[in-house]
């Protein structure tokens, strides 16, 4: 089954790559949808509210979303030339991913919001650029006024924006760049970059995410699989920190400067085997996921750096993550095209989706769709008499009972799905009566704390270590010395390791877990899809050609948009 699945991983990806060795498949030639339907009605592609680079705006939305929509085809040069007036950027676009940050704006104090003005604020990357827009879906986008647009050193690999510090007058941005620097920039104060150097580490910079609730306080993951935390407040020392060992445990170690006054980086983190591809936040703001090259997913309790949780991928590496609204389920994907529901009460996978023909990029819950159990009121308490109106007890708080989430991938479709709560109930009747062994993640012992290793030294392991079978414990045994003696007794371990975890409570196997199909599964561009947000009006989806498609939900849809967007199914 898994080498099936890989095989349509790969398929699908360098067919859309533009990359396939002729012979036309069913991903090139399935018609691109302008709108699709769920119980709740009519979500539309809005053209006329894209986003992009504003001096091809224009060309994206005449030729390449007339032409090319209609004509239903994938890559070429002619997709290149008319979607990017800059030639020496069709590079930077075909390979890095365009990623969204978006935060809503509260009022200050003498000014009000209404539907028609913008409220929220939006930011993307293309290339070595980035662009901070107003937004709103009630009104067309003007790409010629962005409130911020800076042209880089390096390409941007990802983004994030401060939920803390934002207002109308402006908002903190934490920029990584593949170049292994990162900077924090904001129009109120001066900004700030660093790593230059790199001395912290010299791999990509591939997440970026600030402290829930902090105003200074945000955390940088590299490929190397270190993950750092830094506070703005404190200064930056142009030397190599020596750390000291904090906490360790399962596939992961976290370490602490050894510095007479506090300075940064406040803590180092090694996570897992290989590059840490993404980072996510609870809602509650009391846990932090992970998931990485090796297909592990492991969940934190941020503030004692406790491991509370580990699943692993059915095969490859795990690229994006996310919560549930309510901070129960964390779903995560990659490069197996599954999706995976993780729940934080049993601590097991509990359910998988099936619809992609390639890589997963990007999933994200809609807490706007999801149905919440109805309110009642209880009775009154015992001895009451009727005569006067008891005080109101206190509602309990509403409690989602079907979760409804999306993905999005190199395949160019989208994938809607849902999840109720008698599916989970379900999953544990049904490992109830099985005999699953209860494995780790890692086989590093937890008599010893793990060896760190410079992100270099990573980079060699890596290679010997089959894909989405890596494990820290090869990191280990690597630091340990012996050379290529260790290297391949790592490789065998790890082997080893990766057959046991198939079938466990870590990695169950697919007839273990309910598999869920996709409410909805269409293909809605030309190029491979990167990221998804899912706002109260609309659904925002990135694309690899440095297009942000606006999908209007039910009756959200501007009444000047039809003059504008035409819709063909």
């Amino acid at each position: 089954m898994s080498n099936l699945l890989q095989g349509q991983g790969v398929d699908a990806s360098n067919c859309v790559a533009g990359q396939g060795g002729g012979g036309t498949t069913a991903t090139a030639t399935q018609e691109i949808k302008q709108h699709f339907v769920t119980r709740e009605g009519y979500y539309k592609n809005q053209q006329s509210h894209e986003y992009s680079r504003p001096q091809s705006h224009n060309n994206l939305q005449r030729n390449s979303h007339n032409n090319i929509l209609n004509s239903g085809a994938i890559g070429g040069g002619a997709i290149n030339n008319q979607s990017s007036p800059c030639s020496s950027n069709q590079n930077q676009q075909s390979t890095l991913p365009v990623k969204i940050s978006m935060v809503h704006v509260l009022r200050d104090p003498g000014t009000t919001f209404d539907e028609k003005t913008f409220p929220d604020r939006i930011l993307f990357n293309i290339g070595r650029e980035t662009f901070f827009y107003a937004f709103s879906i009630w009104q067309l986008p003007d790409l010629n006024h962005p409130l911020d647009r800076q042209v880089h050193k390096a390409q941007v690999s990802c983004h994030d924006i401060n939920n803390s510090t934002q207002s109308a007058q402006g908002c903190s941005l934490l920029i990584g760049f593949v170049n292994g620097s990162f900077q924090t920039s904001d129009q109120r104060k001066e900004s700030h970059i660093y790593n230059e150097d790199r001395l912290l580490d010299k791999g990509r910079v591939t997440c970026v995410k600030w402290l829930p609730g902090s105003n200074n306080q945000f955390l940088v993951g590299f490929s190397s699989g270190q993950l750092f935390q830094f506070d703005e407040s404190l200064p930056w020392i142009a030397a190599p920190p020596s750390y000291q060992v904090h906490k360790h445990g399962e596939g992961f170690a976290v370490y602490t400067c050894k510095s007479r006054s506090a300075r940064n980086p406040a803590y180092r983190w090694i996570i897992g085997e290989g590059s840490l591809n993404a980072i996510a936040f609870s809602p509650c703001g009391r846990y932090l996921a992970t998931v990485s090259h090796d297909g592990g997913l492991r969940v934190f309790l941020f503030d004692t750096n406790e491991l509370q949780g580990s699943a692993k991928s059915y095969f490859g590496g795990l690229l994006c993550l996310c919560w549930s609204p309510d901070s129960k389920f964390i779903c995560c994907a990659g490069e197996d095209d599954l999706v995976h529901l993780f729940s934080m009460e049993s601590k097991k996978i509990v359910a998988r989706g099936r619809g992609h023909r390639s890589w997963v990029t990007a999933v994200s819950f809609d807490s706007v769709t999801s149905c919440l159990a109805p309110e009642t009121t209880p009775a009154p308490a015992a001895g009451y008499n009727g005569m006067s109106p008891p005080p109101p007890p206190p509602l309990p708080p509403s409690r989602i009972t079907t979760y409804r989430f999306a993905s999005v991938g190199q395949d160019t479709q989208i994938c809607l799905w849902e999840m109720a709560e008698d599916i989970c109930k379900q999953t544990l009747r049904m490992r109830a009566g099985s005999l699953m062994p209860t494995l780790s993640l890692s086989p590093i012992s937890n008599a010893a704390p793990p060896i760190p290793v410079p992100p270099l030294a990573v980079k060699g392991i890596q290679g010997n270590v089959k894909k989405g079978i890596g494990l820290i414990g090869s990191r280990v045994a690597s630091a340990g010395g012996g050379g290529a003696k260790n290297n391949l007794v790592a490789s065998a371990d790890a082997a080893m390791a990766a057959k046991l975890v198939l079938g466990s409570s870590l990695c169950p196997k697919l007839d273990d877990v309910p598999i869920l199909e996709p409410l909805v599964c269409k293909r809605i561009a030309p190029e491979r899809l990167n990221d998804i947000f899912f706002h109260q009006d609309c659904i925002l989806i990135s694309t690899q050609e440095g297009i942000i498609m606006t999908w209007s939900r039910p009756g959200r849809v501007p009444q000047y948009s039809s003059r504008h967007n035409s819709c063909s199914n």
